[in-house]
């Protein structure tokens, strides 16, 4: 369950069925978009209209990853998300196609494969990292790029529509499980 609330009330908005287990969830204030991923991989769409109660109706949902959803990414400009999975993939999602898949991230064979947007399925036995994708944060001065902290102690740094990452940051000695990127190198 998902809860929404007005933090400058204390007032609880609307509760929405994200799915279950250990939830992430995003706004696309934009859009009036909630979206969330659960541990089923499963990631749901609902639309939200701003009153009091607020209402949310569901749109849309689908699979997007074989396991747990840990990570959602709204692009600051451009009609897509960012997904990373227990699955090991990273998955790029275009709501303005229908939330059809763009783009698969890997790193173990150091391609990526635009995916077809067929049944709202992104598809892929591809690998965004060697371990479990923990967390992943867009560039904040360059929107096509990203970055993922994963499970095999790595950092990756990928560009959208690349073919390779761009960098493996290598040296960490346990699990990276969050990333934050300043946009001045450091």
């Amino acid at each position: 369950m998902v809860h929404i609330w007005n933090y400058l009330t204390s007032i609880k908005m609307c509760s929405l069925r994200g799915g279950s287990g250990r939830i992430q969830a995003k706004f696309i204030a934009r859009e009036r978009l909630i979206i969330t991923g659960s541990q089923h991989g499963e990631v749901r769409v609902f639309r939200y209209a701003k009153m009091v109660p607020m209402k949310a109706t569901e749109i849309i949902r689908f699979l997007a990853h074989s396991h747990h959803v840990r990570a959602i990414v709204v692009h600051p400009t451009e009609s897509w998300i960012l997904t990373a999975g227990y699955d090991r993939t990273i998955k790029l999602w275009d709501w303005s196609k229908r939330w059809s898949g763009k783009q698969v991230f890997t790193g173990k064979h150091n391609l990526i494969f635009p995916i077809l947007p067929i049944l709202l399925l992104c598809e892929s036995d591809l690998l965004g990292d060697t371990g479990n994708v923990m967390a992943l944060a867009l560039h904040p001065t360059d929107p096509l790029i990203f970055a993922s902290a994963a499970a095999d102690d790595m950092i990756r740094v990928w560009r959208i529509g690349e073919v390779d990452s761009l960098y493996t940051l290598r040296g960490h000695q346990d699990v990276v499980g969050l990333w934050k990127c300043d946009g001045s190198g450091l």
